[in-house]
């Protein structure tokens, strides 16, 4: 899992729900509030970013092929930058007309290949900003798939490993993205062939220097640079539906992962969330709303559709920006929280 928490010995584990701690001393319960924005396109807006952004600790970056465009993904950047906010890139299906939502078929290298293509997007636009990516959460139908389809979700790992396991600009921001220019990005992989070692350079000087560790098998570990803040080595982290396959199958595979629950839809009984189009698809009242993610993170349980109740693990909690009351939703969702005792805070230091 993420971080154990750093508990008194008389405190408990909590069981299913969130008991990780960070790297600093933390409360028993801490939580993520995430929202897709940056979904508008052209001239067409969409959502209340610049309100929404007010409430939560993280957002994900519509990166072009669902919604966003250049103009708009920087804009977005600088938003949240202000707000100090992490920010995540959130690939799609390249559905314009659809919004990202139906569902497509396509091969585990298309797969691979979407997320590379839109992440790089968002990564090259965050890092002119002087800002890393955190994490990467999909999009839609994209999202929906991957968490069932083993082909799709595969692709999308083997990206994430291909992207953690390169150069490892991402979260490296204090070396490098804090500076004007990229300058002289140095990185090793250690593995049975000897050392490789690639760079773009710049006007500027940032040379990353012992960020690989090798183990007995030729493998590379990452190391981010250590401040008094702690360990930020993990990389892009994987947000995902709580308890999915890609979520298991990532963890296997040694990536950070953020369990994400979802405050204003509803549950399937097998883990999986109800379809826009049917009855108990969204939960419309946020009193009710907040009160669900309270019982996720403390409880570790949400009710399902059909009245059962799901064990359920809770990282982070999605405010959909789409959502007219989204909000009024993200406003009540993290007073109730802190009203709970529960910390909200960014996925920064996370590591699984």
């Amino acid at each position: 899992y993420l971080y154990k928490a750093k508990e008194p010995e008389s405190m408990t584990n909590v069981g299913v729900g969130n008991s990780w701690g960070s790297i600093v001393q933390m409360e028993k319960y801490v939580v993520d509030i995430n929202s897709d924005i940056g979904e508008g396109f052209g001239s067409y807006e969409f959502g209340l970013d610049s309100e929404i952004i007010k409430h939560v600790t993280s957002i994900n970056l519509a990166c072009g092929w669902h919604a966003g465009d250049p103009a708009i993904m920087d804009k977005t950047v600088k938003l949240a930058k202000v707000h100090g906010i992490a920010v995540g890139a959130h690939p799609g299906y390249p559905d314009l007309l659809g919004f990202g939502r139906r569902a497509m078929t396509i091969t585990r290298d298309d797969a691979k290949n979407y997320l590379l293509y839109q992440v790089g997007a968002a990564a090259a636009i965050a890092a002119a900003n002087g800002v890393a990516l955190s994490h990467v959460k999909l999009h839609g139908a994209f999202y929906n798939q991957a968490c069932v389809d083993e082909k799709l979700a595969d692709g999308v790992l083997d990206a994430l490993q291909a992207l953690n396991d390169s150069l490892n600009f991402f979260n490296n921001r204090e070396a490098c993205f804090a500076q004007e220019s990229f300058g002289d990005i140095r990185a090793c992989v250690s593995g049975a062939q000897g050392d490789v070692k690639g760079g773009v350079k710049g006007n500027g000087d940032c040379d990353i220097q012992n960020i690989c560790k090798s183990n007995g098998n030729g493998d590379a570990q990452y190391a981010g640079k250590i401040s008094e803040k702690g360990d930020a080595r993990s990389g892009l982290m994987l947000m995902a539906l709580s308890g999915s396959y890609i979520i298991r199958e990532a963890r296997r595979r040694g990536i950070s992962v953020c369990e994400e629950v979802f405050a204003d839809r509803g549950y399937n009984a097998d883990g999986t969330l109800v379809d826009r189009r049917s009855p108990g698809a969204f939960i419309h009242d946020a009193d009710e709303a907040a009160e669900r993610v309270v019982r996720m993170v403390r409880e570790g349980s949400v009710k399902t559709v059909d009245g059962g109740v799901l064990p359920i693990r809770a990282d982070s909690v999605c405010v959909h920006g789409d959502n007219p009351q989204a909000v009024e939703f993200a406003a009540k969702i993290r007073r109730g929280l802190q009203a709970a005792g529960i910390k909200v805070a960014a996925p920064v230091n996370w590591r699984k």
